[in-house]
């Protein structure tokens, strides 16, 4: 976690004998702020006694300190009438986030507070954070947001990005700068968008989005950029490519995530034809309705929500590539406009079941436990079982579908002005 000034803090610490028995120490143990190497003596480190062994230190950061900053939190304790002292809490302070500037791009050029700024989730599987998986955005038809993303290496620790970009620039100036035009001195940030399952070089049907963004706070990896009204225009599955460039257009540095345009009956430019044409992949609220996934409470056992975002994205987009994969080639679709929105949930389902059902089998383990056998994740089956029945039934759809598709294009009646009503 990091943190900046201004920032109140509590670090957890416990005291002990030799051989490792908790025990409470003399007298209440005292905290030391190190800043930079020189003791802060004018912070005051309150320190609290939870039960035997167990105490709280909290302070506040002092609004005074600056980003970069190195702070530690050293704790002194007599135990037994021996004394001692450690390091308990060190960390880096970033800077205190100021408003971005106002944007050109698009219809809207104000930024209201953090309404305006979309952050990708981070999965987690029992409270632990999956840093290294895919980002999924999701945003409303129409609405052109500020996406906010954060450079990881394939570990997924956050990229020092302070070498290659600019801060933000300070409020006063902020009026005269827009987001489309790169401000650091050194790289820029570049996000290149388009549509996942689109193919062929037309500018038409399957554009390629540029779109310029700045730092936020690039001793962290951040950045962000405001989407483009023509990205958010038609709902869909974008795939992202974030990156780092330098002054020729080299990317240094490549992330990749995903972008869900939602449907919405704001239209970015308030044509009502596309209003009534009720295209765009099932939201993901419609998909976890169907797997009743929508919150926690509704998974009694797990306690959380089962999938991601992101591994919702990466399976809507399953259905709609199967289908253009199988023969005959005919009506070529992409998750803007793939027509069966009752077939295309089916085969979402199918390919979320049997994604749980591969963790589930990676991941079972049989023990016991006082005379007790816990085998709490043999739940592989049951899942395997339904994906593949829903997976069956959408393959059986597609392949029947394309047959009628394939007959209505060569067999049918064509009206001639020589008929009396309806041809010969």
């Amino acid at each position: 976690m990091s943190y900046k000034p201004g920032d109140n803090v509590t670090v957890e610490f416990c005291t002990q004998t030799p051989n490792g028995q908790s025990t409470n120490a003399d007298s209440i143990p005292e905290g030391t702020i190190n800043c930079n190497g020189v003791d802060d003596h004018d912070v005051i480190v309150t320190v609290t006694n939870l039960d035997t062994g167990r105490y709280v230190a909290a302070f506040v950061i002092p609004a005074t300190y600056a980003h970069g900053d190195s702070v530690n939190l050293s704790i002194a304790a007599t135990v037994n009438l021996t004394s001692g002292k450690n390091v308990i809490w060190c960390t880096k302070l970033r800077e205190k986030l100021r408003p971005l500037p106002p944007s050109e791009v698009g219809e809207t050029d104000e930024i209201v507070g953090d309404i305006a700024v979309i952050r990708a989730g981070i999965p987690r599987i029992d409270e632990c954070p999956i840093l290294t998986r895919m980002n999924a955005y999701v945003v409303s038809q129409g609405v052109p947001n500020l996406l906010e993303h954060t450079f990881r290496d394939r570990q997924g620790n956050p990229v020092d990005l302070s070498t290659h970009l600019d801060y933000p620039v300070s409020e006063q100036s902020a009026v005269s700068l827009s987001i489309s035009v790169p401000a650091a001195r050194h790289s820029r940030v570049l996000v290149r968008v388009k549509e996942w399952l689109g193919e062929g070089a037309s500018s038409v049907t399957n554009p390629i989005f540029d779109m310029y963004g700045q730092g936020r706070d690039p001793a962290y990896g951040t950045v962000q950029v405001r989407l483009d009204t023509k990205v958010v225009a038609l709902p869909g599955i974008y795939e992202m490519s974030w990156a780092i460039v330098d002054p020729r257009g080299t990317p240094l540095l490549v992330n990749q995530s995903l972008l869900s345009v939602e449907r919405s009956l704001f239209y970015a430019k308030r044509d009502a034809a596309e209003m009534f044409k009720n295209q765009g992949p099932p939201t993901l609220q419609e998909i976890r309705m169907w797997m009743m996934d929508s919150s926690r409470n509704e998974n009694l056992l797990l306690d959380d929500v089962e999938f991601g975002d992101e591994q919702i994205l990466l399976a809507l987009s399953a259905p709609v590539r199967h289908w253009n994969e199988i023969p005959p080639p005919i009506e070529v679709y992409t998750t803007r406009n793939f027509p069966y929105r009752g077939a295309w949930i089916s085969g979402v389902l199918a390919k979320l079941h049997t994604m749980a059902a591969n963790h589930y089998r990676r991941n079972r383990l049989v023990h016991q436990a006082g005379g007790t056998t816990i085998d709490d994740l043999n739940r592989e089956r049951e899942y395997l079982a339904e994906g593949q029945r829903l997976w069956k039934e959408y393959t059986d759809w597609c392949q029947n579908k394309k047959v009628a598709c394939n007959i209505q294009k060569f067999a049918g009646m064509n009206s001639s002005p020589y008929s009396y009503r309806t041809g010969w």
